[in-house]
């Protein structure tokens, strides 16, 4: 019996061996699925990462690009917008130069007729001035005349009838 027992321990020892054994194989064989699941997920988050990394690089760029685009747009329309405020204020200093001659040409033809006739006016006046003075004269003479040949008319009228 003794032989038996041990037979029986012996064998219970062995079976408690082959169940470590087997328990050992099985957390080897699930420290491994864990490794590779972790490996699997290390590799996937490090994938997600970096797809992560060039989407937001791949965003940065457009957006740097947008920017850019943006900025050139901006400049090309403050561009246009210099370009016809030049040819604006171009446009208006030539109308007002055109405008500017018009009226001087104008003013010089208006001036030019007020002279002539301020001119003719004035000859008008200087005409019928010595024309009254031309009178005057006339009259101042035989009036002078008259008072120089009065008496002399007296006279031979007196002496004609003493004669």
């Amino acid at each position: 019996m003794e032989e038996l027992r041990a037979q029986c321990a012996s064998e219970k020892e062995q079976a408690c061996a082959h169940e470590r054994e087997l328990a050992r194989q099985r957390y080897e064989k699930l420290a491994e699925q864990e490794e590779l699941s972790y490996q699997q997920q290390q590799r996937k988050l490090f994938a997600e990462v970096q797809a992560e990394r060039d989407r937001v690089a791949t965003q940065a760029e457009q957006q740097r690009a947008a920017v850019e685009r943006e900025g050139r747009e901006a400049r090309e329309e403050r561009e246009r917008e210099a370009w016809q405020l030049k040819e604006d204020h171009t446009r208006a200093t030539e109308e007002m130069q055109r405008r500017h001659s018009s009226e001087l040409r104008a003013l010089e033809e208006r001036l030019s007729i007020e002279r002539q006739a301020w001119e003719e006016n004035y000859m008008k006046k200087q005409e019928t001035s010595m024309m009254s003075k031309e009178r005057e004269m006339r009259e101042a003479l035989r009036q002078e005349r008259d008072k120089v040949c009065e008496p002399l008319s007296h006279a031979l009228k007196h002496s004609s009838l003493h004669c």
